[in-house]
């Protein structure tokens, strides 16, 4: 093999360890991106959960239906009665 053929074969396997370099570090970017991504999602995933609480202790506080109806009916013949 010449000189000039060895030269080249010791660049191109330069090359080849670089480009095998990049191509791990792309890799590893890659992957803590998708963590990050994963992360992101359980931290949204925890504020809705959060708020959905919320939404449901506030509705548990509330007058059940029956109330609201009985006494949406006893002002409203309580207003009647006045207006007579």
């Amino acid at each position: 093999m010449s000189e000039d053929c060895k030269s080249e074969l010791a660049t191109l396997k330069a090359d080849l360890r670089a480009l095998g370099e990049i191509g791990k570090t792309r890799e590893k970017r890659f992957t803590d991106w998708c963590n990050g991504l994963d992360q992101n999602q359980k931290d949204s995933d925890t504020k809705w959960d959060k708020r959905i609480q919320r939404i449901e202790q506030d509705l548990a506080s509330r007058l059940p239906t029956w109330a609201t109806i009985a006494i949406a009916v006893l002002t409203a013949a309580l207003g009647w009665a006045i207006g007579r």
